[in-house]
C-alpha cells in the first residue's frame, strides 16, 4: 500500500479531524461500535498520526466488519 499516510494527509478532512485529534476519548465514550466491538477510534487516531505505515495497513488489513463500517463514513 505504499505511501498510504501521505494519502490520508492529502485528504482535506485529516487537518479537522485526525490531526486535530487530542485523545480526550469522547469518540470512543460516544461510539456505538466500542461499545460492544473491540473498536476504539483513539487508536486509530493515534496510530495515523504516529506515521506508522505498515500499522496503519495493518488495521486496514485487519479490521473488523465494523471498523470498516465506520471507516466507511468517516470517507463520506
Amino acid at each position: 500500500m505504499g505511501n498510504l499516510i501521505d494519502l490520508i494527509k492529502s485528504d482535506a478532512r485529516y487537518e479537522d479531524s485526525l490531526k486535530a485529534c487530542m485523545n480526550c476519548g469522547i469518540c470512543t465514550a460516544i461510539c456505538p461500535a466500542a461499545e460492544f466491538y473491540d473498536y476504539d477510534p483513539r487508536r486509530i487516531c493515534d496510530t495515523v498520526q504516529r506515521g506508522d505505515e505498515e500499522q496503519v495497513e495493518k488495521l486496514l488489513r485487519h479490521a473488523s466488519p465494523v471498523v470498516r463500517v465506520a471507516m466507511c463514513r468517516v470517507q463520506s
